[in-house]
């Protein structure tokens, strides 16, 4: 029996050793472990993502000004882990769906995701992003025309149309707009002496008198210009006066008439002659109408 307890005894010593054993391996281990990959925190740079970019210009607003620079996003976890974490793998949006007024000062930025196991954000800064909205206003003004035409002598300006006669300007702040004046097409033509059609640039000025020169650019309208020549109508008669009568006064209305048609046609013609007109033994004053 003695021989018995002995072994027993033995045994049991020996299992409390082994535990003893595991015990100091395992706290050894997670000493080694955390000394050499400790849970640590680190801080990344990260950019802001815009989403519902168009919802502000759905519904009439103009980001006048916005701070999306980036953001510091502080994450913890084990150091391998950390090592392989890049500002890339964390996400940061900042929704412009959640503006609700022209009065809007600050939007908040959605919580930062980033899908890496073990690894938890811990905070992030800013929480929110300024911006300044303005509502923006869309309006529709006539074309001025500002003509300096010079004719080709013998040639009259008949007509002058532009087209469109009015131009729009879309989605600009709501002050721009209402502080538009006129739009202003100006041509400049030397020695007319056709029709003609002109692509003229256009200038919008201000209520002040100046231009806006941002809104000037790619405005364009076509004027049409049409033209004729004058040219003296020539009285053809045959036949002559009675005897003993003399021709005392010859007037001819109109004097000039004006001409269209194609240039090349127009540049021939120096005078219009009527048809004959029959004066033959007339014995006192006569009227008629001619034809040309």
């Amino acid at each position: 029996m003695e021989g018995k307890d002995q072994v027993k005894d033995l045994l049991k010593k020996d299992i409390t050793v082994k535990i003893l054993s595991v015990l100091i391996a395992v706290i050894f281990w997670l000493f080694v472990y955390n000394t050499s990959n400790p849970f640590t925190d680190r801080t990344y740079s990260v950019p802001v993502r815009i989403v519902n970019q168009d919802y502000p210009d759905q519904n009439g607003y103009i980001i006048k000004n916005i701070n999306t620079s980036n953001i510091d996003v502080t994450v913890r976890g084990r150091k391998e882990v950390l090592d392989e974490v890049r500002a890339s793998d964390i996400n940061v949006s900042l929704d412009l769906s959640q503006i609700k007024s022209v009065n809007d000062r600050k939007l908040e930025l959605n919580p930062p995701e980033l899908d890496k196991r073990d690894v938890k954000i811990i905070s992030y800064t800013p929480a929110t992003v300024d911006i300044i909205l303005v509502r923006n206003k869309s309006g529709t003004f006539p074309v001025e025309l500002k003509p300096n035409i010079t004719m080709k002598p013998g040639y009259v300006l008949l007509k002058t149309t532009v087209t469109p006669d009015t131009l729009p300007i879309y989605n600009m702040e709501e002050s721009v707009i209402d502080s538009i004046d006129k739009i202003v097409a100006s041509l400049d033509v030397k020695n007319l002496d056709r029709d003609t059609i002109k692509e003229v640039k256009c200038a919008v000025y201000s209520k002040d008198g100046k231009e806006i020169r941002d809104l000037s650019d790619g405005l364009k309208v076509n004027v049409k210009l049409e033209v004729a020549k004058e040219v003296p109508v020539y009285l053809v008669t045959r036949g002559k006066l009675a005897d003993d009568y003399i021709e005392t006064l010859r007037v001819i209305d109109p004097v000039k008439v004006l001409l269209t048609g194609p240039a090349d046609v127009l540049g021939n013609i120096e005078e219009i002659k009527t048809e004959q007109v029959d004066i033959d033994k007339i014995t006192s004053n006569f009227t008629a109408s001619v034809q040309l």
